[in-house]
């Protein structure tokens, strides 16, 4: 216990309007010793239709900037 951590987290993959997208979060210890590396699959729902759907526009504009992975690609 007691070790300093961070967390980066870099967008891999999006679809154009980001309803759907994955980031993966790199954890280290003390700045350099990777932890652990966690990659998550993230979809938009829509909390009154309970249905996917398209981020909102702020939040789309907002991930447009990243941080993007080395190895970003768009889905079509």
């Amino acid at each position: 216990m007691g070790d300093d951590v961070t967390i980066d987290a870099k967008i891999l993959k999006a679809r154009r309007d980001f309803s759907r997208f994955t980031i993966q979060h790199q954890i280290k210890k003390d700045t350099e010793t990777v932890a652990a590396i966690i990659t998550v699959d993230i979809a938009w729902m829509s909390a009154i239709t309970r249905k996917l759907a398209v981020l909102p526009e702020e939040e789309s504009k907002l991930l447009m900037h990243g941080p993007f992975a080395e190895n970003f690609q768009w889905e079509d």
